[in-house]
């Protein structure tokens, strides 16, 4: 038997709570509630150091805040928290050891901000970018193994990763964990991509912009069409377009307006390679 037993010490076995209250080489005594009872110490009896008497209540475990951790050991860093009496803080220990703090009482317990998964880190990039299927993304560099938490087989993956650097493709598929790119075999995560944003000039002249006549035109800000309604149709063009009762060279339509669906007026020059 481990004599890490004292008379005195509270004990749990089995649901049950017991008293300590006699100790020999060969077993410990309890008492419980409804009279005596003894047990052999076998590792199974959990003491309670903090039981002061049969009705005590175990606390409830510490719960840390959403999207915490717990943390025991270790310095206190930026950003994490400690509980005090009145609730979670931000602690302001930073570079002191935790486990230290925690003897001496400075706060209840000390919790720290989850890291996002790689699939809660996509989810995040693809909204950021709103990338979507269909859009072009730019291969930037080839994936270090396990780097940022993408586990996939890397052997595959660099091979040809490696003759694609610099060079864009549409996306097929968006998964919870990956990328897929048209034309290409393996999936990439998300971080060696760039998505392809599309760089636009102004119409040169009327018979450049003649395919485009009977779309309609909203201003860029509500300062740039004088008052009434936001949505325009163009009355005419030539060396400018009309917007009745304002005409507009096309430099300045590229400056001030946009088309319906949001894109610029003017023409796309580049959609990547």
């Amino acid at each position: 038997m481990s004599h890490s037993w004292k008379i005195g010490d509270w004990a749990e076995l089995h649901g049950t709570r017991y008293l300590v209250y006699e100790i020999d080489k060969e077993f410990v005594y309890g008492i419980r509630k409804s009279g005596n009872a003894n047990w052999r110490f076998d590792g199974n009896a959990k003491r309670l150091p903090d039981c002061t008497g049969w009705d005590w209540v175990a606390p409830k475990p510490i719960e840390p805040p959403p999207g915490y951790r717990l943390v025991t050991e270790g310095c206190a860093l930026d950003g994490d928290m400690s509980l005090q009496a009145a609730g979670w803080y931000f602690s302001t220990c930073q570079g002191d050891d935790i486990s230290e703090l925690l003897e001496l009482g400075a706060a209840k317990a000390y919790a720290r901000k989850l890291e996002p998964t790689y699939a809660e880190r996509q989810a995040a990039w693809v909204k950021e970018h709103d990338v979507k299927v269909g859009d072009k993304v730019k291969v930037l560099y080839v994936p270090a193994k396990d780097e940022g938490g993408w586990t996939y087989n890397m052997s595959p993956v660099k091979q040809a990763c490696e003759r694609i650097v610099g060079r864009s493709f549409p996306i097929e598929k968006v998964d919870c964990d990956s990328i897929w790119l048209s034309g290409f075999d393996h999936i990439l995560p998300y971080f060696v991509l760039e998505k392809v944003v599309p760089t636009y000039r102004p119409f040169k002249d009327a018979a450049e912009f003649a395919p485009y006549r009977d779309k309609w035109v909203k201003p860029k800000s509500d300062k740039t069409i004088s008052r009434g309604t936001m949505r325009r149709r163009i009355a005419g063009y030539d060396d400018s377009i009309i917007l009745t009762p304002v005409a507009y060279d096309y430099e300045c339509a590229f400056k001030d307006l946009l088309f319906e669906d949001g894109t610029p007026f003017g023409v796309q020059v580049n959609v990547g390679t």
